[in-house]
């Protein structure tokens, strides 16, 4: 094959390979990209209720029937917890004094279709100023007529590779 025909080959392959980006219109784009900002958004909210012990910031983030599953291992043998959400808030609004939990997540992962959403993150959890653990989070969210709500967290917990992602 000449070297004009090696590069008409590689030309055609690039365009067929980025025709299908070039159908999405960019309306369509920015739509989910707003989407994906408001998943975010929903879930940044209930750790700020979390930090702020809000109970009320809490719930306007989840599903009446939402839960939390703890998953950890020690010495080998993994924990799994679950736990209805509403029995986490209550647990967090009746913390007084002392320092708060802080949750930060860096780089969701955010996935949409339809009315349902999942988010994969790296966490780090510290109480005030002293770092506790680290983990996953995996959130699913649905869309309601009030907006996103949190239906499941399941999580990761450990205390080593605790660095957030680049």
């Amino acid at each position: 094959m000449s070297e004009t025909t090696a590069v008409r080959v590689a030309v055609r392959t690039v365009v067929m390979l980025m025709m299908p980006m070039l159908a999405v219109p960019p309306g369509e784009v920015r739509a989910q990209e707003s989407q994906e900002q408001a998943v975010v958004a929903v879930i940044e909210r209930f750790f700020q209720g979390m930090e702020q012990r809000d109970t009320a910031l809490m719930r306007s983030t989840v599903a009446a029937s939402a839960r939390l599953v703890g998953a950890s291992v020690r010495d080998g043998v993994t924990t799994i917890r679950a736990t209805a959400m509403e029995e986490f808030i209550t647990s967090i609004g009746r913390q007084s004094g002392g320092p708060a939990a802080m949750e930060r997540i860096y780089a969701p992962e955010v996935k949409i279709d339809g009315s349902l959403a999942q988010v994969w993150t790296f966490y780090t959890l510290h109480i005030g100023e002293r770092f506790s653990h680290c983990g996953y989070d995996a959130f699913h969210l649905v869309r309601t007529e009030q907006g996103w709500k949190i239906v499941n967290v399941a999580d990761t917990r450990r205390t080593d590779r605790c660095e957030p992602p680049g």
